[in-house]
């Protein structure tokens, strides 16, 4: 899911661009960007824990929950 909705991001962003309504995408450094992730929620396989989140692909990964 993650890399689909990447691929989907990156699409709207040159449509919106050769429509005239954002500029050009900016690319970002691996190295400076904040760490992230996203992904879609279908068929329950997101599990949320007291300090962790189970993710797709991804496992098990400590998180602190507010």
């Amino acid at each position: 899911f993650a890399v689909s909705n990447a691929v989907f991001h990156l699409a709207d962003a040159y449509d919106r661009f050769f429509k005239k309504q954002n500029h050009f995408p900016k690319f970002k450094s691996k190295r400076k960007s904040k760490k992230s992730y996203t992904t879609n929620f279908t068929n329950n396989n997101i599990l949320i824990g007291k300090n962790v989140i189970k993710l797709p692909k991804v496992g098990m990964v400590k998180a602190v929950i507010h």
